[in-house]
């Protein structure tokens, strides 16, 4: 247990729970005080969907990163686990894109017929498709992706206390097993936000705090060694520069996400 609470040292965990933190207190504080400002705050386009975009995306290079490093000291790209680990990184390639709907509306494109026809929203991305009376986003984004994130940061790592093997066995396949502590505070923050905000859009928030959860384990794991036997960082002083890198470059995007999403000091006032 006094192990696990080391990762409260590293300053790049530190720094992502008090964003996630601050994104929930700002949305508590929104929904109470401003409710036009609680629909910018997550807008299309808005503070908190550039942030899970840029979020996202930076996860996706480290991980790229990642399988580079571990091919530079000889491993073969064609390895399972280099495999799985560069998959993981396509999946949050396509989930930032997803979330900017692959440029389309900043681009100013118009969506092609398939889209115009199928999505909710008229946009070209996946995750509001509805082909006949299905909606993918409700199915696919919602119920199985909430049953398989469950049982990645839940079941698998209390499973994985007394049956070691588990987390060996994901580890083979290029996977990773969140910090228990890490996904307590996640929880916690989620239920936070479930108790006192409730909006249609409220949705966007947990899927931010989502994206900067895993940003911060994807870290602790393949970068750094905890509960990954094989991190690409095994010094102990550059395992203390990549947290203050990382944790700078969470703050770096948290107000890049503010410039982007046109949030200003006004929308805080009565």
């Amino acid at each position: 247990m006094k192990k696990n609470f080391l990762l409260f040292k590293n300053p790049a965990v530190v720094t992502s729970v008090i964003i996630n933190a601050a994104l929930i207190l700002l949305g508590i504080y929104f929904i109470q005080t401003n409710v036009d400002a609680f629909t910018r705050y997550t807008k299309e386009d808005g503070l908190v969907e550039w942030m899970q975009f840029l979020t996202f995306s930076t996860t996706a290079i480290f991980l790229f990163f990642v399988v580079f490093e571990r091919v530079h000291r000889g491993e073969s790209l064609k390895h399972l686990e280099n495999l799985g680990i560069l998959g993981l990184g396509l999946l949050f390639f396509f989930g930032s894109m997803e979330e900017i709907s692959w440029f389309q509306r900043i681009a100013d494109i118009q969506a092609s017929d398939f889209f115009l026809s199928h999505n909710k929203q008229a946009e070209t991305n996946l995750h509001n498709l509805k082909i006949g009376e299905v909606g993918i986003n409700k199915l696919i984004f919602g119920k199985i992706l909430f049953i398989g994130l469950f049982s990645h940061n839940v079941i698998l790592p209390l499973l994985s206390i007394k049956k070691p093997k588990i987390r060996h066995w994901v580890e083979s396949k290029g996977l990773f097993l969140p910090p228990l502590l890490l996904v307590a505070v996640y929880l916690s923050l989620a239920i936070l936000l479930e108790i006192f905000v409730k909006h249609r859009r409220e949705k966007e928030i947990l899927e931010v705090i989502g994206a900067i959860h895993y940003f911060t384990c994807i870290l602790m794991t393949y970068g750094l060694g905890v509960g990954y036997s094989k991190p690409i960082l095994t010094n102990l002083e550059e395992k203390r520069r990549a947290g203050i890198l990382f944790s700078a470059l969470l703050v770096f995007l948290i107000y890049i996400s503010w410039i982007l999403g046109n949030m200003s000091l006004k929308d805080f006032l009565l």
